[in-house]
């Protein structure tokens, strides 16, 4: 308990610690310390990555997209983004150091509570912390390392996704490929157009920005948005050269007890706030107004260490522990999407190289049609007569679609592959281009259809239909 008159009051705070107890404070010495008979210590710092925060569940959905372009399934960690891991891994040392500095704090010495009561019977609870400059400096360093290496290691990701996406076509430029951390879904809209992240699929782009700091709507997405803005503030102050690293004040409601015979006339909290300088807790108001004096408040305050960069907490548990483990989780889901997206170890087996699959050598692709009656091409040529784009076509029951033409006296056709969605782990043009040259099936195509003449727009017609023979048969297909 604390009591007007004793001018600072120790409370054993530090580390998750909550203040339960219930001793009296002596009112004959200044700085009198307080001795509580109970005090619960809540989780410990340096508490292990997993289990992932709560809402981070829902972020594997955000990344997947990109982590499940992928050709096969798990494959082994691409050389080139053995930086972002290298440095991810760093972040991760970083925190568990700095946690350590502060958990080493000594609770009696580095924070305190204290009354100050006034003659009309008003007074006010307030709290603040007295840590060393030395460990201050400490704690500070170690977060702006930890934020440093989080921040690079996306930067690395990045890079090494556009690296494995275009190097073979044109270098990358490092400036130009860094996770951006933009305020506005504008801002980040525009770094396409003005030159940056050129080498990465437009998938990937995406990516990205489901992970900015304006990320919001789903639980997913505050999840994200909340972590990114405190890492792009965070980072703000420390380019700034700012203090990072504070106590955060948590209080439940101090209690107050009264002497006999005074009665509590107004009491008021305030809001959960940082420590960076003395903070009031509460105020209130007794009758009469010399009762004031011998009030007595159990603070009921947690103390904890967090980032002086907004958004502020949001409740008890989110503190540096808790925001530290959610952006380590969010960039290693980052480096896995991204990684994944560009992991694609069988394909060279499997396809060959892209040269291999074009043409050596420039070919035609219309072959000659031979007809199964005199009747069947002389009511092709008519439709194809009525054309004015000297155009027709029919689709197999097979499914295959081909083209049919006049070239000079003979009748030509050139069949069309069936449309194939181009392979997600590969880069859209490389992947578009690899659809378009898959060859079709060898072999004659039979298909029975009838013609017609050509429609309103001058285009003729052939299409298929279900009798046991065919008007055309290609000659040969196109290679």
């Amino acid at each position: 308990m604390i009591r007007a008159g004793d001018d600072v009051c120790h409370i054993a705070a530090c580390r998750r610690t909550r203040v339960t107890g219930s001793a009296e404070i002596s009112t004959s010495g200044r700085h009198a310390r307080a001795t509580t008979s109970t005090a619960k210590e809540g989780r410990p710092f340096g508490k292990p990555l997993e289990p992932v925060p709560a809402g981070s569940a829902a972020l594997v959905g955000v990344v997947v997209q990109c982590a499940a372009m992928s050709s096969s399934g798990e494959s082994p960690h691409l050389e080139v983004f053995a930086a972002a891991r290298s440095r991810l891994a760093e972040a991760a040392t970083t925190r568990e150091q700095g946690m350590a500095v502060w958990n080493a704090l000594d609770p009696d010495h580095v924070f305190a509570a204290w009354l100050d009561t006034g003659e009309d019977g008003r007074g006010e609870l307030r709290a603040g912390s007295s840590i060393a400059e030395e460990v201050a400096e400490e704690l500070d360093r170690h977060a702006a390392t930890f934020l440093s290496a989080v921040k690079e290691s996306m930067d690395a990701a990045v890079l090494a996704t556009a690296q494995t996406v275009c190097t073979s076509m044109w270098p990358v430029e490092p400036d130009l490929h860094r996770m951006p951390l933009m305020t506005t879904s504008a801002e980040f809209d525009a770094l396409v157009p003005n030159g940056h992240l050129l080498g990465l699929r437009p998938d990937q782009v995406r990516v990205l920005r489901e992970l900015q700091p304006f990320a919001a709507g789903s639980s997913a997405a505050g999840f994200v948005g909340t972590h990114m803005s405190h890492l792009a503030a965070a980072l703000g102050a420390l380019g700034q050269g700012q203090r990072l690293v504070c106590g955060w004040a948590t209080h439940n409601g101090p209690e107050l007890r009264l002497p006999d015979g005074a009665a509590l006339v107004s009491f008021e909290t305030e809001s959960d706030g940082p420590l960076a300088s003395p903070r009031l807790l509460a105020t209130f108001q007794v009758d009469p107004p010399e009762a004031a004096g011998d009030v007595e408040v159990l603070p009921n305050v947690a103390l904890d260490m967090v980032l002086m960069a907004l958004p502020w907490p949001a409740n008890m548990d989110d503190n540096f522990q808790a925001r530290s483990r959610s952006l380590l989780v969010i960039a290693k889901h980052l480096i896995d999407g991204l990684e994944g997206s560009v992991s694609t170890p069988t394909f060279i087996q499997q396809f060959g190289r892209l040269d291999d699959l074009a043409p050596s050598a420039a070919s035609t692709v219309w072959m000659p049609v031979v007809f199964d009656s005199v009747e069947q091409e002389a009511e092709t040529r008519e439709g194809l007569a009525g054309s004015d784009l000297n155009l027709a076509n029919f689709r197999g029951d097979d499914g295959t679609y081909t083209l049919l033409r006049l070239d000079g006296d003979r009748v030509v056709g050139r069949e069309i592959p069936e449309a194939s969605p181009p392979e997600p782990s590969l880069p859209l043009g490389t992947g578009t281009e690899l659809a378009t040259l898959r060859r079709p099936p060898s072999g004659v195509c039979r298909t029975s259809c009838s013609t017609r003449r050509s429609s309103p727009k001058g285009r003729g017609d052939a299409r298929s239909g279900t009798g046991p023979s065919s008007p055309a048969t290609a000659a040969s297909r196109s290679r």
